[in-house]
């Protein structure tokens, strides 16, 4: 049986596992609405695609072929897309397949777009 000391601590705790959950959740979904409206300029199936997958799994979240959608928006070229990432929290050192964005960046001829993280 719980004591109702112990009972205090245990609704502490599910309090404060609570207000963590909350604060990643607007951490994580707060900049998705830029990104989103680009993508649906853009209107193709890829575009969709990511979309969906990023209102469902954030900014930065690695799909099943190892991209992001940072990824996606520098294979395309598409600098809103790009800028409207970065300004979301896009993790522009975040690999898959063991690329980083800058490293791709550079193998396009586009350092540039990455490196706007930087200057604002």
């Amino acid at each position: 049986m719980s004591t109702e000391g112990e009972k205090m601590k245990i609704k502490k705790v599910i309090g404060a596992c609570a207000l963590i959950i909350s604060i990643t959740m607007l951490l994580t979904s707060c900049g998705k609405g830029p990104v989103i409206k680009e993508l649906k300029k853009i209107n193709d199936s890829d575009a969709r695609y990511w979309a969906k997958f990023v209102k469902q799994n954030g900014i930065n979240a690695i799909d099943s072929q190892n991209n992001t959608v940072l990824l996606y928006a520098l294979a395309k070229n598409d600098n809103k897309l790009i800028k409207a990432c970065i300004k979301c929290g896009a993790n522009v050192n975040l690999c898959s397949r063991g690329i980083p964005p800058i490293l791709l960046s550079i193998i396009n001829k586009n350092v540039d777009r990455v490196i706007l993280k930087s200057c604002g």
